[in-house]
């Protein structure tokens, strides 16, 4: 057994074990035929319609076009892209991103890695062999897979052709992805680069420290309401508003009072004490009592 530990797909990859749909295939070609769309068109169209996930094994990948839309899609759309090149593509891979200008923000939903043939073992020693396996998985239900290689004079020097299938024969390329994919060589695009990698809830920390604090808004009461937490310690009184009129005159009785607030006028009409309240109820009392007595 192997002590090197298996990699995961860490940043996400669709659930399997469930039916795919029955299997639809369409076939492109350059030159197109037919009217046709072009097979480079095909390619980013997948791309920018992704969701979920973008898996990637390619033998040359340096169409500065379809770079651009793996990296918008990372960064943007945080799509998890994963990538397996022939070893031997590396350094073109990288020269073609270094003109991208990427930084930590477009390698956080990508991760690369290269592998190689089989080989061929001799007395001497070992044979490399090469990648040639040529497929692209998307979301987990469509697979475009065929001769056509992400590089510029694939789609405008030479012949080729993709197939474009989804279904449950999507389910065989997953599976051999999962295998290319735990056997392939690490390939670290923050070294590469010189970035460094981003640390966790960056963003959420940068963005708290920029926004200012907004105080926090007094508790206000309209004037049909008070508030309870403010009632228990505080005297409950009548809102001062500023919109006296002369018919309270007419309700307390007396002439017309100057310009004052309804709680000013409540205070000198009623009583707010209890004491004061008890004094004009026995006050009333007393009253009624004598002019029974009279009448009497």
């Amino acid at each position: 057994m192997s002590d090197t530990e298996v990699p995961s797909l860490d940043i996400g990859w669709p659930s399997g074990g469930f039916f795919r749909g029955v299997t639809r295939v369409a076939v492109h070609t350059h030159p197109p035929k037919d009217n046709g769309p072009h097979i480079k068109e095909v390619v980013r169209r997948l791309i920018q319609e992704a969701s979920k996930v973008i898996a990637i094994v390619m033998d040359m990948l340096t169409d500065i076009h379809i770079l651009q839309d793996l990296m918008d899609a990372a960064c943007r759309r945080s799509v998890p892209v994963y990538i397996v090149l022939d070893d031997q593509a590396v350094p073109h891979f990288l020269d073609m991103c270094s003109r991208l200008q990427i930084g930590s923000q477009h390698l956080r939903f990508i991760r690369a890695r290269s592998l190689q043939g089989v080989g061929f073992s001799m007395s001497f020693g070992k044979l490399p062999g090469s990648l040639f396996s040529k497929y692209m998985l998307v979301d987990g239900d469509k697979v475009a897979f065929g001769s056509y290689s992400f590089s510029w004079s694939a789609s405008r020097m030479d012949r080729n052709m993709i197939t474009v299938m989804t279904g449950q024969v999507v389910d065989a390329f997953d599976r051999d992805f999962r295998e290319l994919y735990a056997i392939s060589e690490k390939l670290d695009l923050y070294k590469e680069f010189h970035v460094s990698p981003p640390a966790a809830n960056v963003t959420a920390t940068i963005r708290s420290k920029l926004e200012p604090k907004r105080p926090p808004l007094p508790a206000t009461t309209s004037r049909f309401q008070v508030s309870l937490g403010d009632s228990r310690n505080v005297e409950i009184q009548v809102p001062a508003h500023k919109y006296y009129n002369p018919k309270y005159s007419l309700l307390f009785g007396g002439s017309a009072l100057p310009a004052r607030s309804l709680h000013d006028i409540l205070r000198v009409r009623c009583p707010q004490r209890p004491q004061d309240v008890k004094q004009s109820i026995s006050g009333e009392k007393e009253r009624l009592y004598l002019e029974v007595a009279e009448k009497k």
